[in-house]
């Protein structure tokens, strides 16, 4: 079966998502470009410290719980 996915059509693009993964990517991906825009214009200066900062950006379709736990547990090869 082929389908085409037409990625002007928000609707039906909306209906398709049924978990959300598609929305909570799409803002996350809003989020870092506001961060980096806001960076680039100095808005983050006053925040900025010696320590190394730290962040965890997690994106998961299939079997997020499997691989949170090999995260956590030292099994996952992403660090």
């Amino acid at each position: 079966m082929n389908a085409t996915i037409d990625l002007d059509d928000a609707e039906a693009l909306l209906a398709a998502d049924l978990d959300g993964s598609l929305q909570a990517a799409s803002m996350a991906g809003s989020q870092v470009r506001a961060v980096g825009t806001a960076i680039a214009e100095g808005a983050l200066e006053p925040l900025r410290s010696e320590d190394r900062s730290r962040a965890v950006v997690w994106v998961s379709g299939r079997a997020p719980l499997l691989r949170r736990e090999r995260f956590w547990l030292g099994r996952c090869p992403i660090r």
